[in-house]
């Protein structure tokens, strides 16, 4: 299966996913493998497989889940 960047929303009342129609910022590239944390209303992606190579991305990018907005992280230092 292709790596793909949709963003799929879960509704906890009704127990359905919907695919999100409305994102904006600086959408990541497709990936698979990746982890997710939500810290407050901002969900942070990191790394994950872009579909080539024998490593995971490094990179981590930041949603807003109140605007769908994405971020790419600007931090500095090595990550894991």
């Amino acid at each position: 299966r292709r790596n793909h960047n949709a963003l799929h929303l879960y509704n906890t009342e009704t127990r359905t996913w919907c695919l999100a129609k409305r994102v904006s910022g600086q959408t990541p590239e497709g990936r698979n493998g990746h982890s997710a944390t939500l810290a407050g209303r901002r969900m942070y992606v990191l790394g994950g497989w872009l579909g080539c190579g024998p490593l995971a991305s490094p990179d981590m990018y930041i949603l807003d889940v109140d605007t769908l907005t994405w971020e790419k992280s600007t931090a500095s230092g090595t990550g894991p």
